[in-house]
This record gives C-alpha cells, sequence and structure tokens, in this order.
C-alpha cells in the first residue's frame, strides 16, 4: 500500500527578487533560499511528493517571478512568491516529474506555463503536455504516443522548452520536448503538432535549444536512451546525443554514448 504524505513548500519571505529553490528526490520540503531572509513561509501542498525542479517567471506581470510546481498527484501549483496562492489545476492522476516551462508562448503579452505529465510511477495514467494561461485556465493538451503497446499513452519526463525554432509567425514560441514515446516533437502555440522524430527509444533528457552553426537559425540538442540494433539503425546499447534542426527536425548529427542518457539535460 502507497503511504500518501503531504508536501510542503518553503518560501523565505525576500527583500530580493531573486531567489534558489531548492527540491529533493521524494523529499517533503522545497527550500527557498538567498540572503538577506525577512522570513519562513510554509505552503502545504496536495501531492504525494515531487520530483520536479520549481519554475520562476512572472504570472502577473507585476514585475515578480512567481511560482510553478506540479506534483505527484498530477496537479500544477501556482503561487505569488509572497506565498499567497494563484491557481492550482488537477490534470488528471498522472505524475508531474519535470520543470514546468515559462513564457509567453503566444504573444499576447502574458506568459503562459507548459508542462510534461506522465511517470513511470503511475504507468495506467495518460502523458503529454499541457498548456496553461497566466491564471491557469487550460489553453490546450498535446497526448503522448504509446510506444509500449500497453494501451496508455506514454508519459513526458522531459522538460519542455520554448523557443521561436520556426521563425515564421512574428515570434511566438515553439514547445520542444521529448517522451516515453520515442519522440522528440515540437508543437506550435495553440498545441499543434509542428514535426515528430522518431528515436527508436525512450526520452528522458530534456532539450537544449540555441545556434550552434552560425546559420542564423535555432538547433535543437536532446538526449535519448538507445539499444543494440543492427544495419542499417546501427544502434548501441547507452545513450546518443542528437542536433536536429529546429525547423524541420532533419538530424544534424548524431553521437552515439555508452552510457544511458536519463536525467541530464544538454547544455549549449
Amino acid at each position: 500500500m502507497t503511504r500518501r504524505r503531504s508536501l510542503s513548500l518553503a518560501v523565505l519571505a525576500l527583500p530580493i527578487v531573486s531567489a534558489v529553490l531548492i527540491a529533493g528526490l521524494f523529499c517533503d520540503m522545497l527550500a527557498v533560499d538567498a540572503s538577506g531572509p525577512t522570513g519562513l513561509r510554509v505552503l502545504n501542498l496536495s501531492g504525494v511528493w515531487v520530483r520536479g525542479s520549481v519554475a520562476l517567471g512572472d504570472l502577473s506581470r507585476d514585475g515578480v517571478d512567481d511560482i510553478v510546481i506540479g506534483g505527484s498527484d498530477g496537479k500544477v501549483h501556482a503561487y505569488r512568491g509572497t506565498g499567497a496562492k494563484l491557481w492550482e489545476y488537477d490534470t488528471g492522476n498522472a505524475s508531474i516529474e519535470g520543470k514546468a516551462a515559462i513564457g509567453d508562448i503566444n504573444g499576447d503579452g502574458w506568459n503562459e506555463v507548459v508542462v510534461g505529465v506522465g511517470s513511470t510511477y503511475t504507468p495506467d495514467a495518460p502523458g503529454g503536455v499541457w498548456a496553461f494561461t497566466h491564471d491557469g485556465t487550460p489553453l490546450w493538451s498535446y497526448t503522448s504516443g504509446d510506444f509500449n503497446d500497453d494501451g496508455v499513452p506514454d508519459g513526458v519526463y522531459s522538460s519542455p522548452a520554448l523557443a521561436d525554432v520556426d521563425g515564421n509567425d512574428n515570434g511566438k514560441l515553439e514547445i520542444i520536448y521529448g517522451g516515453y514515446d520515442a519522440h522528440i516533437r515540437v508543437l506550435n502555440d495553440e498545441g499543434t503538432l509542428l514535426w515528430e522524430k522518431f528515436v527508436r527509444d525512450s526520452v528522458w533528457s530534456s532539450p537544449a535549444i540555441g545556434g550552434i552553426d552560425h546559420d542564423g537559425k535555432l538547433e535543437i540538442a536532446i538526449g535519448v536512451d538507445s539499444h543494440w540494433e543492427p544495419p542499417p539503425v546501427n544502434t548501441e546499447d547507452g545513450g546518443i546525443l542528437y542536433v536536429l534542426n529546429g525547423e524541420d527536425g532533419s538530424v544534424l548529427f548524431r553521437k552515439q554514448i555508452d552510457e544511458v542518457i536519463m536525467f541530464s539535460a544538454v547544455a549549449l
């Protein structure tokens, strides 16, 4: 029997905007720490445990970062830096293990929240990606595929990245992520699939976006799992670093690594 535990979010009231938020695996406490604290607040969350990192971003347009965190019960929680609750939304029974992405994806002047849902700890719950307005209203959700053929859409551990990788929609941001369903995907701000790349094994790593070849366009770098397959696939047990064209997902290059790439995000 699973023992449910109450989660708490500890927030130090800070005289400055910047803060460092620290979350531990299966922890009961999230701590916000910075120099010059003036007090401590504890915010009770209705989850079981938190594995994902805390995200900071201005959801209120007051010039101060707000706090977004996901729980193992599938709920997304948003708080002001003062500890006041902004909103909460229940995506279902699928655990949220990745870090939310915060940014103005549709150019309306407000930051949106994008989060991946689904976990190996909740294999019977459907996975995918959700997007919310600044006030927690769902914009859309995109359901994953079913790579393991168990009848349930696979989860998304990867933390989504936001960037204008297509460069053709007046600066609107695309959502880039990988899933347990062995796909790397790019969605537009309305949740419509722009392209997907089947990589033949699960994706746990989070993507990095940047210009790495001086062509003025953005590339996507991400790690994936791999297993041995003979020619023409030519992969070994371990992991693969993929670098993809951000516009269409074509492979610029890939590098085989002899270890699985799981929780490590690529850095550029």
